[in-house]
């Protein structure tokens, strides 16, 4: 999958689901990668309007296990964390 930010300078490339949740920030203007990261089982993922901020999310409806959130930086920085039993929308 491939997740543009509104800001339109950053891309991020993702393997969801099966695909254990690699992902990695690439510059589009630079046409480098900036940072890779994982969020194991992701399920989804969102830009935040301002395209400072990306959500993965691993949903109770794909996947019964490590329900919950993380939240990156558009460098690809993690600066949140949230599990929960049964998590559902974002």
């Amino acid at each position: 999958n491939i997740l543009w930010s509104p800001a339109g300078n950053v891309l991020v490339l993702a393997g969801l689901g099966p695909h254990k949740g690699q992902l990695e920030w690439v510059s589009v203007n630079e046409q480098t990668s900036i940072s890779t990261g994982e969020h194991f089982m992701c399920t989804g993922m969102e830009w935040d309007p301002s395209g400072r901020y990306l959500a993965t999310t691993v949903s109770y409806q794909r996947n019964a296990l490590d329900n919950g959130f993380m939240l990156w930086n558009m460098v690809g920085r993690e600066v949140a964390q949230e599990s929960y039993d049964a998590f559902h929308q974002l």
